[in-house]
């Protein structure tokens, strides 16, 4: 969702900080809820000139499928929300994800292992600077404040 979009944002910024690499993920991705593009290092789905919020894992599904079509390296590790962070870990990739507490899913992968970890959240706040104090909480727990 794009209230999300700035905790992706920072946590993709403190990562690049510690070091890592951060994907940058191949042009001209979509799917049949829009395209797949990026910006400051955070992939999102629009729709209509807009962020669209999707359960949908197809989204990291094109991202994967056209890295590995490109001959380029999957991600070591993902941090999402929803049907992307579900997806990719379902395919494999180490996945964080950012849960819905109404959305079961990604707290059953957490159970069943195929998500390292389901960071319980409301996902549509009124105002995304609620999630300040949340994401400030994460990095500095992570050792990236």
């Amino acid at each position: 969702p794009g209230g999300l979009l700035d905790v992706h944002r920072a946590t993709a910024a403190a990562l690049r900080a510690a070091g890592c690499e951060i994907v940058v993920i191949p042009d001209g991705l979509q799917t049949d809820e829009g395209y797949v593009m990026q910006f400051a290092d955070v992939a999102v789905l629009e729709h209509g000139a807009t962020l669209w919020h999707t359960h949908s894992g197809e989204p990291m599904r094109a991202i994967l499928t056209g890295l590995d079509s490109a001959g380029r390296p999957l991600p070591d590790l993902v941090v999402a929300d929803h049907g992307w962070a579900g997806c990719a870990g379902q395919l494999g990739v180490d996945s964080v994800g950012y849960a819905d507490c109404n959305d079961p899913a990604l707290f059953l992968a957490e159970a069943e292992g195929t998500l390292q970890v389901a960071v319980p959240l409301d996902d549509h706040v009124v105002s995304p600077r609620y999630y300040d104090p949340m994401t400030a909480y994460l990095l500095d727990q992570a050792g990236l404040a």
